[in-house]
């Protein structure tokens, strides 16, 4: 049986006067080659995480925690959520320094460090899956995997994290496995 390990990351950068959080969902998952779709039997373990990233020493903690992570173990994808400024947000954003991208340049630039292959994913490709339908599969894999016990109520950038995931997983499902 073969088995992947993805991480995949919402992020927000430092925001003057601004809360910002980061989302980090970690799975682990089997392969079956004879299935074109992954469900929840196929989730060996997941993860969910939510950091505070309003603070530049925050966010060189997730650095930190990201590069460890990555030289600790075999991570097979590091999903990331892109960032694009759509027309009806440039107003607020002009002339702005657009920390999201920086977080997500430093990102790539460890996981390239450590040959960790990145993927870029729109936010709404994630769009797809609400949050409805991954609290069905999720609460149910807890609950009879009694491997993790996570609140995920008011972690919305940590279950846009899975929801990368899971978009990326059925992908990967339909191209039959190949990496």
């Amino acid at each position: 049986m073969k088995k992947i390990t993805i991480i995949a990351i919402d992020p927000s950068g430092v925001y003057k006067n601004k809360k910002s959080t980061i989302g980090i969902s970690k799975t682990v998952w089997k392969l079956n080659p004879d299935k074109r779709h992954m469900t929840v039997d196929n989730l060996i373990s997941v993860s969910l995480n939510q950091m505070d990233s309003s603070t530049e020493d925050n966010l060189n903690i997730f650095y930190k925690t990201l590069e460890t992570a990555l030289q600790k173990e075999k991570v097979n994808h590091l999903i990331i959520e892109d960032y694009i400024l759509y027309g009806d947000k440039v107003g607020p954003q002009l002339f702005q320094e657009q920390p999201t991208s920086q977080v997500i340049g430093a990102i790539k630039y460890i996981a390239m460090q450590n040959k960790t292959p990145t993927k870029l994913q729109r936010a709404c490709e994630a769009k797809t899956y609400s949050n409805k339908v991954l609290e069905f599969p999720l609460w149910g894999y807890i609950k009879n995997k009694h491997i993790l016990d996570v609140s995920i109520r008011g972690k919305r950038h940590a279950m846009d994290a899975f929801r990368h995931t899971v978009v990326f997983v059925q992908k990967l499902a339909r191209k039959n496995y190949k990496e």
